[in-house]
């Protein structure tokens, strides 16, 4: 009997190993620059809900939604939604439930028409493609907010006399109304919360 050869030579093997794990990566990098696009836009929308309505002060319900996932199918019908303010919450279920998407559509304000935009909704993802940031920055970065408004304010800083003092006026302000000195404590207390040293 003769063999035959079944898939090529181990350098044409590599070769395509190697085309598979590009394609991923670059999967892996468009779907974060869209999440970070969708950050930004979501966070307009709570801006823009915020300076119409003020700040949220009441419980959170949304009555007959229904949720999809991605590929179209069913996740939730004719679902209530009750989140009582100052009470926190955990959500359980088994894979392909739809606890990552009810998060998504909730911190794209996706959720419903009746889901009040004037609450801040942050959303940290399952997974995350790794880079040299350590701990802190990553958390600190994930503040699209306070990463935004401290660009907005070194740019300003660095036009020198063309700087627009009212507007650094504003971002000041809003920096201190979010706690912006106060965020790199914060977020070591929270990472100190999930044992990180």
């Amino acid at each position: 009997k003769t063999l035959k050869a079944v898939g090529g030579t181990k350098a044409a093997a590599t070769e395509k190993a190697k085309k598979a794990a590009d394609r991923q990566i670059s999967t892996v990098a468009g779907v974060a620059a869209k999440d970070a696009k969708s950050q930004e836009e979501c966070l307009a929308m709570f801006l823009e809900a915020r300076k119409k309505l003020g700040a949220a002060k009441q419980d959170v319900k949304v009555t007959n939604f229904d949720l999809d996932a991605p590929d179209g199918t069913a996740l939730l019908r004719s679902t209530n939604l009750q989140l009582t303010r100052g009470r926190r919450y955990g959500l359980a279920g088994r894979n392909g439930a739809g606890k990552s998407t009810l998060l998504r559509a909730i911190a794209r304000y996706d959720l419903d028409k009746s889901f009040p935009k004037n609450i801040k909704v942050l959303l940290v993802e399952q997974e995350a493609a790794g880079d040299d940031r350590v701990a802190l920055q990553t958390l600190l970065d994930g503040d699209v907010e306070l990463a935004l408004l401290r660009k907005e304010e070194k740019e300003l800083q660095a036009a020198g006399d063309d700087k627009d003092e009212h507007r650094l006026k504003a971002v000041y302000e809003r920096l201190e109304e979010i706690g912006a000195a106060d965020a790199e404590a914060r977020a070591i207390r929270i990472l100190r919360g999930l044992q990180f040293t």
